[in-house]
């Protein structure tokens, strides 16, 4: 353009869009910095917090229903309840246990009750699979 002659209108639209195309990829790319550092602090903050807890994935390989309670010293009680078949997963605080078990509507036996002890560390997944003699039927002998 030279010095003499006067702009089109078109090339003085495109000249003051120069300025506000500029501030908004500005923006853009501000945005585009600050918001995954959003999600990923969120996510990590997650992380951090399952790792203070241990996991137990309650199997039951039976055919009955079950009842456990863990309970640890100073803090409340959590019952667990697991239908035949099925997978419960809890997480509980790290410590030291006492886990009760026992199967629900059937006659109470010592077979079907248990007590132990037991010890979670924080950040740990455990499995604890419920079994019995009785849980697989025997094969009638042949004759």
């Amino acid at each position: 353009m030279d010095r003499n002659s006067v702009p089109s209108k078109l090339q003085s639209r495109a000249a003051g869009r120069a300025p506000r195309v500029g501030r908004a990829c500005v923006f853009a790319v501000i945005l585009a910095l600050v918001a995954p550092g959003c999600s990923t602090v969120s996510r990590q903050v997650q992380e951090r917090t399952s790792n203070l807890l241990a996991r137990v994935d309650v199997v039951n390989r039976t055919p009955y229903a079950w009842r456990l309670n863990f309970r640890r010293e100073g803090n409340r009680e959590q019952v667990v309840a697991v239908r035949p078949g099925r997978t419960v997963s809890v997480e509980v605080t790290p410590g030291i246990y006492r886990i009760e078990q026992h199967a629900e509507d059937v006659p109470a036996s010592a077979e079907l009750f248990r007590s132990i002890d037991e010890t979670f560390e924080a950040g740990q997944h455990y499995r604890w699979p419920l079994l019995t003699l009785l849980s697989d039927p025997v094969p009638a002998p042949r004759s």
